[in-house]
């Protein structure tokens, strides 16, 4: 990874709008925030999901094989009504939960690899989620041989996604990192850097396995992160400015804090490997999100795209944009750092239920409410406002460029504060005509309660 990026365009200050998969791959293959695509949390019931502004509907009017490979869907349930012809990867439905835990039988592992047996068990065959018998080598052999299977005149959009940097970071394969001494505190975070690791191996697989298919040679690709970790560290949030002013900035886990930029910041770069295709310059001081991945992608390959996207082409992004984050559900119930299993999976009964095609959904008569509870947040220039639900008279403002936090009753710039404010309580306007953003249904009323601090 660290190879490509060294070639490619890095596209800096990228964030993800929501640090969950399936919301984040969803705005990033439509070009849009999860208010204009629905789809708020991960297993948002399908039929709520905008999925006519997905990029592969739009390819495959000319001429496009679209291929979608992850190696754990569970909370993820991209398929085929996205545009995609193929997908690579365990069934996503409700027996996925059920049947992937038998990996943890002896027999089963044993002969899991013979093809007899994986054409019984695809819940198993090459699933990251059935870590005992996972090996990361073979679910790129898998996506490999796919691509062998599929027309060679035509071109082919692949979205990949490798899931080994999630919990509980486990693989059948085991790595030692020389250059990280393990800490029995910090034991899952190092194991998180043995996944990445390994990642880091299978994207080289891919590489070179489709450089000596002749198909890298006339390809644009893309790295990304859909987003980040956080493992509670000091850093992964930023610091208080005023002593007597306590907020949690570093929650553990991902899109449980819009704060935390360890969670939303991504990875994101574009390499042409094309003589004919050429990459854009852009402003290192801007300030990008994943919405603009396919708006750029559809400006780099000159593709008309029949409906209006929320992102931007890089090269198109000015220094003064606003990007917005949410946060998402957060089932994960921890003791002293560390994530309790069987509580968590008891917290998700509440969460959700299966419906009548056998997915696993969010419960539909929560799915109103949960989007009340959503953190929301605007970043612009070197600024963030974030805004809480259970704060009736208050705001976070964070000065990025120092990396500094403070309730928002304390800035002196209140124009800043009103700006930034009102713009956000804007973009999620139909939120707040549904009645669930409260603080922003009477803007004037709110600030007003944070100005009486000022006074």
């Amino acid at each position: 990874m660290d190879q490509f990026l060294s070639e490619a365009t890095n596209i800096p200050n990228t964030y993800t709008p929501a640090g969950r998969t399936f919301v984040s791959w969803t705005s990033t293959l439509t070009g849009t925030y999860p208010i204009t695509h629905n789809a708020r949390f991960n297993l948002t019931e399908m039929s709520k999901v905008d999925r006519s502004l997905a990029f592969p509907q739009q390819l495959s009017s000319i001429g496009y094989q679209n291929i979608w490979a992850q190696d754990e869907r569970r909370f993820n349930n991209i398929d085929e009504s996205f545009g995609f012809d193929i997908i690579v990867g365990p069934p996503a439905d409700a027996a996925e939960f059920i049947v992937s835990g038998l990996n943890n039988i002896p027999l089963f592992s044993l002969f899991l690899n013979q093809t007899s047996i994986r054409s019984f068990f695809p819940y198993i065959y090459n699933n990251r989620s059935a870590w005992w018998t996972y090996q990361p080598y073979a679910f790129i052999e898998q996506l490999l041989g796919t691509i062998d299977s599929v027309n060679s005149e035509k071109p082919i959009f692949l979205a990949t996604h490798l899931t080994l940097p999630h919990w509980p970071f486990k693989s059948a394969k085991l790595t030692y990192l020389e250059d990280h001494e393990f800490i029995k505190d910090r034991a899952e975070e190092y194991l998180y850097l043995t996944m990445l690791k390994q990642s880091d191996e299978q994207f080289a697989q891919l590489l070179n396995g489709l450089a000596d298919r002749g198909i890298l040679q006339n390809s644009v690709v893309v790295l990304l992160s859909d987003h980040g970790e956080s493992f509670g560290g000091k850093d992964d949030g930023p610091q208080g400015r005023i002593s007597s002013a306590t907020f949690e900035t570093n929650s553990l886990g991902h899109g449980t804090n819009v704060l935390s930029h360890s969670q939303f910041k991504v990875v994101a770069a574009v390499r042409s490997f094309s003589n004919g295709v050429v990459i854009p310059a852009i402003d290192p001081k801007s300030t990008y999100s994943l919405v603009d991945i396919i708006p750029s992608l559809a400006n780099i390959l000159e593709i008309k795209v029949d409906h209006t996207f929320d992102g931007k082409p890089f090269h198109q992004v000015s220094e003064d944009r606003a990007i917005f984050l949410e946060s998402s559900l957060n089932p994960l119930v921890l003791s002293a750092g560390k994530l309790e299993v069987i509580q968590t999976l008891a917290k998700g009964l509440n969460f959700y239920t299966v419906d009548e095609s056998g997915k696993v959904i969010i419960k539909p008569e929560i799915f109103d409410s949960s989007i009340a509870a959503k953190q929301r947040s605007i970043i612009k220039g070197n600024y963030q406002l974030a805004a809480f639900p259970d704060m009736e008279d208050e705001l976070i403002f964070v000065d990025l460029e120092t990396n500094y936090w403070q309730p928002a009753s304390t800035v002196k710039d209140k124009v800043k504060i009103r700006t930034l404010f009102f713009a956000l309580c804007d973009f999620y306007e139909t939120d707040v005509s549904s009645g669930l953003f409260e603080s922003c249904q009477e803007p004037e009323i709110f600030l007003e309660r944070i100005y009486d601090k000022w006074n």
